[in-house]
């Protein structure tokens, strides 16, 4: 478990209804679930940065393996840290955990993204056997349609005052027919999830103030990249800022929660931050010169995108329901229980 930096409101503990939001090092954070290119591509730099010769020192001008072999990334800087006890985190643990109440709107976006895929002449060649693509192209309606096209591109460029004129209207205006396009809508990627939460956060009382202060200076330094430089901020690289995991308290485990509902997620970063420090549009401050309310937006996007293994196995696990379980139902098994948990 990560320390905890900073709860609102105090009240979390006893109602259990909150999300969990962990930051953790890009470079350290272990894996959740099946592998993916970002479990690879880490293993890949974390044998890369104890290779000497990895960078070139003549043509940087420093010794860059050295620095990519530094572990003061995995320390969480003291500004954070301030509020814990117990020792620094470790490898593949998270650097520091905030507690936020369940937002009034819990909404996960899915997506994927198909294109437009036009075959043109190529479509008529489809046919119940396999596609010879030298047939295809001798084909008479490829061959009609270049014929045609090299006459009319011939004809027009001697033509005054043509104007929008191509093989397709040509042929439209002149016999009546155009050509079939034959579109196709192919699959091209899956897009990564985005979440949304909206906060208002009230100080109540000098603890409350003093954790929306720590809860907003969190969620800044966490989606910031570190200089490698810290005397300077000009330096030649950066560290990636932290990466988060969002998850309701009924993820931690905790059977029957009443929050083990909501899908599991994987790391995301935090892409967009808005602090509103006068919701109401008037400005109250309290005893501690803070302003008495304060509304934060945060928009994350997961990593990497999701595949219909990680839906069955990972992000979709609810427990068992009047004897059945979701985990193990899916399409591409041959599941008796098809009407799904309790049927």
């Amino acid at each position: 478990m990560s320390k905890l930096i900073a709860s609102y409101p105090e009240t979390n503990g006893q109602t259990g209804l909150y999300l969990s939001f962990t930051a953790f090092d890009y470079n350290k954070a272990s894996s959740i679930g099946q592998s993916n290119i970002r479990d690879n591509l880490g293993a890949f730099g974390a044998a890369a940065r104890g290779t000497a010769d990895f960078f070139n020192p003549a043509n940087i001008g420093q010794n860059l393996a050295s620095l990519f072999g530094s572990t003061e990334g995995n320390t969480p800087s003291q500004s954070i840290a301030e509020n814990n006890s117990g020792t620094d985190a470790t490898a593949n643990s998270g650097i520091g955990s905030v507690y936020l109440y369940l937002p009034p709107k819990l909404e996960y976006k899915y997506g994927a993204e198909w294109q437009k895929m036009a075959f043109g002449a190529l479509g008529n060649s489809f046919t119940g056997s396999a596609l010879d693509l030298g047939a295809a192209a001798g084909t008479a309606a490829s061959t009609f349609a270049n014929a045609i096209g090299e006459q009319v591109q011939a004809a027009l460029s001697k033509v005054p005052k043509s104007q929008d004129i191509d093989l397709d209207n040509f042929i439209g205006a002149a016999f009546g027919v155009v050509f079939n396009d034959n579109t196709l809508q192919t699959f091209d990627k899956m897009s990564t999830r985005q979440f949304q939460f909206d906060y208002l956060m009230v100080a109540r009382s000098q603890k409350e103030e003093l954790s929306i202060r720590r809860i907003i200076k969190f969620f800044k330094e966490g989606m910031h990249p570190k200089a490698k430089d810290t005397t300077r901020n000009n330096s030649l690289f950066l560290d990636y800022p932290y990466i988060f995991r969002i998850q309701p308290a009924g993820s931690l485990k905790s059977t029957g929660n009443v929050l083990s509902f909501l899908p599991q997620t994987r790391y995301c970063g935090l892409v967009s931050m808005n602090v509103d420090y006068t919701p109401d549009n008037v400005i109250s401050l309290t005893p501690g010169a803070f302003v008495q309310a304060v509304r934060i937006s945060l928009s994350f996007n997961e990593l990497v995108p999701l595949t219909r293994q990680d839906i069955n196995d990972f992000e979709d696990t609810t427990p068992v329901i009047n004897g059945s379980s979701f985990q193990g139902w899916n399409l591409d098994n041959n599941a008796t229980n098809k009407a799904g948990p309790g049927f």
